[in-house]
């Protein structure tokens, strides 16, 4: 069993094939001459149950190799040697340990002893020879959540005394992130024997003054569990609104009081007025901030809510809205997922170190302490808020729900002080389910109301100021009180300034809702007229085979289209959502429609046609002037 030294080295994903070129052309660092060996790509899988094998710090991978042989590796943490920065693993590993059945038995002993699986039920070989490596961790109760592939260029590197060290240059792809795969770079250097770890340190160090690259301490496991957390992150639809004076708050909060319907085409239903206090955490040189980040535990009356929330590093700009995404913690929550998820999220900010889970939530500002998180800001809000519904729409289900408007009072303190700085707001965000996917959320129906209440707002005010942006609470508090001098860019260069301005001409409420039953009746009359025109032809209908020529080839492909782009309309975000008589109608005059036309000498000739052509026209007006908001 041998152990594993190592240094590692973040590298811009922009710069491997640079830094490759530059080893290629100077192979030499300091005293050190440097022989290109081979280029390698690894597809290795990361197995694991329950995050236990991933608290102990321990990997365990199954790695195919370009040549096609598969190995299977266990990896544990040991102390360094005489005070070596170097990570040092204890690495079990086909075939320098044994035989691939042979390994895999010595690893399942030591998982068995640790409690993490139990006893296998047949010999390691004969779960092998069923369905090979993969497949027997599998029937051992281990799961395979974390694929990475891996293309490795390799060098030796070499002393007077000959070879001391084996240097890679990595690039890594994280196939199981949220948001499909992720890309990194890493230079690793590994020797084998700890009598060179003094050169191994004067390897590293002349890598770091020639590249400018950071080590860091973290596998290709533990990134990989970084990027999987992602799917912890909820999707967040949240945009602020702030008016030019105050006064105009209560302007539109006695409107919106006065017409359950202030926003045309939607209803506003009260809720109860809250009243809630945050802390947030940070480090001591507020690094969640400068990377537009935050860690908020949330008060409210005897309830408590730890909520982690970033800005996407690569913003969802559609309609120019850059997106958040959030970790929820309850005290109903499982505190070690969601502690481990937050902490992964965590491990590459400075300042911020690992600490063990607390076990509840009165625990839990002791267990941020320890993470060398502390309070930054402290926020007590006076809320009011309005669930917002379809005019149109009479169901209760949740579907039907667009929006939710809040009416924040805002007070700022810096921790244990008195003095607070006011502040009001508007937020306006979506509707969406506690554990609701990302994908699940109505981005459309939400940035159609987004829009029309901006514009309401711009009019109740008498064209006053309106500013709308994604941001939050904490970066507005620090930003305000002074407690951080210098803006980070993200925050001066208007990237988080909504891009869906307020239309210089609103239309009629009216005609917006006459424009999307127009869109739902022509799609209507055009999925029907499809069917019609499929069975075009000189007195023959769609059973008895129809006619061969041109014009009635072309009028049933046509008609195909059209019965394909009315279907599509009808179920594809339609302007209200479809309700039970409106699908029963569409399903009954799809039905008639497709008996008609098996019957001879009927849904034939130009009546047919022109009705399918007709259908669209409608639709294309309406869909070219509202998109798809109806």
């Amino acid at each position: 069993m041998a152990i594993e030294i190592e240094q590692k080295f973040e590298v811009s994903i922009g710069l491997i094939s640079s830094i490759s070129e530059s080893l290629r052309n100077d192979p030499t660092l300091g005293n050190f001459t440097l022989s290109y060996a081979r280029k390698v790509t690894n597809f290795d899988t990361y197995f694991d149950v329950s995050g236990q094998i991933a608290s102990r710090e321990w990997s365990l991978r199954v790695r195919e190799k370009s040549a096609g042989a598969f190995s299977v590796a266990l990896k544990r943490p040991r102390s360094g040697v005489g005070g070596s920065a170097a990570i040092h693993r204890e690495e079990l590993e086909n075939p320098a340990d044994g035989s691939l059945a042979e390994v895999l038995t010595t690893i399942v002993d030591i998982l068995k002893d640790e409690n993490i699986i139990s006893a296998p039920s047949v010999a390691i070989e004969t779960l092998i020879h069923r369905g090979g490596i993969a497949a027997a961790l599998r029937e051992l109760g281990l799961i395979n959540a974390y694929p990475v592939k891996t293309t490795r260029d390799i060098w030796v590197v070499a002393d007077a005394n000959g070879d001391i060290a084996e240097l890679v240059v990595d690039e890594t792809e994280y196939l199981d992130a949220s948001e499909g795969s992720v890309r990194e770079g890493r230079i690793e250097v590994e020797i084998s024997d700890a009598v060179n770890a003094n050169k191994l340190t004067e390897v590293s160090r002349c890598l770091g003054r020639r590249f400018n690259i950071r080590e860091v301490h973290t596998s290709k496991f533990q990134q990989a569990l970084v990027h999987h957390a992602s799917r912890h992150l909820r999707d967040k639809l949240e945009a602020k609104v702030t008016l030019g004076d105050v006064s105009d708050y209560e302007t539109l909060l006695a409107q919106i009081d006065a017409s359950s319907e202030f926003v045309r085409g939607y209803q506003f239903h009260r809720s109860a007025d809250r009243r809630i206090f945050d802390t947030y955490f940070d480090t001591k040189k507020h690094e969640l901030f400068r990377r537009g980040w935050y860690l908020r535990l949330r008060r409210e009356g005897e309830s408590k809510q730890l909520t982690f929330r970033r800005l996407k590093e690569r913003g969802e700009q559609r309609y120019g809205l850059v997106m958040q995404q959030e970790i929820v913690v309850q005290p109903s929550s499982d505190m070690n997922e969601a502690w481990s998820a937050i902490q992964n999220w965590l491990a590459p900010v400075r300042g911020a170190s690992r600490s063990t889970p607390p076990a509840d939530f009165s625990r839990l500002e002791a267990s941020l302490a320890a993470s060398g998180l502390h309070n930054s800001l402290e926020v007590d809000v006076t809320r009011t808020s309005w669930i917002v519904d379809r005019a149109d729409v009479r169901s209760s289900d949740l579907r039907n729900r667009i929006a939710k408007v809040k009416y924040d009072r805002v007070a700022f303190r810096r921790p244990s002080q008195t003095t607070a700085l006011s502040h009001f707001e508007f937020e306006v965000t979506g509707v969406e389910d506690e554990d609701a996917a990302p994908n699940t959320l109505r981005r459309d129906s939400y940035q159609a109301f987004l829009g029309d209440f901006l514009e309401v707002c711009v009019d109740k005010t008498n064209g006053g100021q309106v500013d709308k942006r994604t941001s939050a609470k904490y970066f507005h508090g620090l930003t305000e009180l002074g407690i951080v001098k210098k803006k980070p860019e993200w925050l001066t260069d208007g990237r988080l300034e909504l891009q869906i301005l307020a239309r210089e001409s609103a239309p009629e409420a009216v005609q917006s809702r006459n424009w999307g039953l127009m869109r739902f009746w022509s799609a209507l009359a055009t999925l029907t007229a499809g069917l019609f025109a499929l069975s075009a032809g000189q007195g023959d209908g769609l059973l008895t085979g129809g006619s061969t020529s041109i014009i009635s080839i072309t009028m049933q492909t046509l008609g195909f289209f059209a019965l394909v782009l009315g279907s599509f309309f009808l179920f594809k975000d339609p302007p209200g959502p479809v309700s039970r008589a409106r699908r029963l109608v569409i399903i009954v005059c799809t039905v008639m429609a497709a008996v008609v036309i098996t019957i001879p000498f009927m849904g034939r000739g130009n009546a047919a046609d022109a009705t399918a052509f007709l259908g669209l026209l409608p639709l294309v007006i309406s869909l070219s002037r509202n998109g798809m908001r109806g």
